[in-house]
């Protein structure tokens, strides 16, 4: 039996995106996730989803960014009618889960989103919360950064916080709070890895096709900065993916 997960992707359509440094104090780790193309598709894999379904799994997604990935039966209202075993919301929270997902993407879209995150969190049922938060410009970061933070720190010890902050260009970073308590910096690990760490503290299995190699939340500890034979790893990954 896994942990209940609040995940977080802040995603910039500019290189203004807050920094995993940013939030970093006695019960967090941060690290850095070298530049991948296509690295906010990496997060939107459908097998995702569907493993989340396959283990009966309660999902709360704020964010229209999470739609194409989620198989036809769960879209717009039909995400909270429960099928398959899989709850995004109960029926009666129908027109709030279909505003969370079909979201504008304007200007105001962080705010909107952080507040009702912010809401549900507390008054809808989850093991996974999903946030995709959009940051459109420089001028938003200090504000979405605190409104982040406020949302990690309310969160009981039991609660793995798993959040990915990646530009729109160049390498981006992430942070972790574990059962745990741990504070050693994350070992290295690339976009693709994301999904499986999130399925393992949920205690679901990884399914096929799903490429990562998950973090062990309670045993994997590396030193701060990448090794030779850290770096080495990495690109004979890139390598193997096709990105070099």
């Amino acid at each position: 039996m896994g942990q209940r997960v609040l995940f977080f992707v802040v995603a910039g359509e500019s290189d203004e995106v807050p920094d995993a440094a940013a939030f970093r104090d006695q019960s967090l780790r941060t690290g850095s996730l070298p530049a991948t193309p296509d690295a906010q598709a990496l997060l939107l894999d459908r097998r995702f989803f569907e493993a989340l379904s396959a283990a009966r799994l309660t999902l709360c997604a704020i964010g229209r960014e999470w739609i194409p990935a989620l198989p036809e039966r769960f879209r717009g209202v039909a995400v909270a009618e429960n099928r398959s075993g899989w709850q995004v919301a109960p029926a009666s929270a129908a027109e709030r889960v279909k505003s969370w997902l079909a979201d504008s993407g304007a200007a105001t879209a962080a705010q909107r989103r952080l507040d009702a995150a912010a809401s549900a969190i507390l008054n809808e049922p989850w093991d996974l919360f999903a946030l995709w938060v959009p940051v459109k410009e420089a001028a938003a970061t200090a504000h979405v950064t605190e409104q982040l933070r406020k949302l990690m720190v309310s969160q009981t010890a039991d609660v793995v916080v798993i959040a990915v902050f990646l530009p729109k260009s160049g390498s981006g970073s992430w942070l972790l709070r574990s059962p745990s308590g741990e504070t050693a910096a994350l070992p290295p690990h690339l976009a693709e890895d994301i999904l499986p760490t999130v399925l393992f503290a949920l205690g679901a299995p990884v399914p096929e096709g799903l490429h990562g190699t998950p973090l062990n939340l309670e045993q994997e500890q590396k030193p701060a900065g990448y090794s030779p034979e850290d770096e080495r790893e990495i690109q004979r990954r890139l390598e193997d993916l096709g990105y070099l």
